[in-house]
């Protein structure tokens, strides 16, 4: 699943080809493409799957092409929620929120936890079944 987008979003199959005019149906990934792929990792109780693709999406690696424009896919509370959803150590789970918390402090891409970011936050401290400190 890694494969599956590449970094400059350039589809590299013969299967992307139709006929023998070589012009290519391949689609560009957007974001909900690429929370689609992170979901699959965090179905698959893959955490470490879900992160490294996690910190591609982080780092810009995909590109989306809307018309002439072309733009740089960047996570959203949705991506990090569903991160949150794989992960299993509840201090890797305080570290995502403290991004998400601190992303506010940017104008770009700043995003609010949701209910649905503490509910994932406390089901990993639940399922670590931690002892009362």
């Amino acid at each position: 699943v890694g494969n599956l987008f590449h970094a400059d979003s350039t589809c590299y199959s013969d299967i992307d080809r139709v006929g023998n005019t070589g012009e290519s149906t391949c689609t560009m990934p957007d974001l909900v493409s690429v929370n689609t792929v992170l979901t699959s990792f965090a179905h698959a109780d893959n955490y470490v799957g879900a992160k490294a693709f996690f910190e591609r999406l982080r780092a810009g690696e995909f590109t989306s092409i809307k018309g002439d424009k072309r733009s740089t896919i960047l996570p959203d509370i949705i991506s990090y929620n569903t991160l949150l959803s794989a992960c299993e150590d509840p201090r890797e789970a305080i570290s995502i929120l403290e991004e998400i918390r601190m992303s506010r402090r940017q104008r770009h891409n700043a995003m609010s936890p949701t209910s649905v970011t503490y509910t994932n936050a406390i089901g990993v401290c639940k399922r670590a079944d931690l002892p009362d400190q």
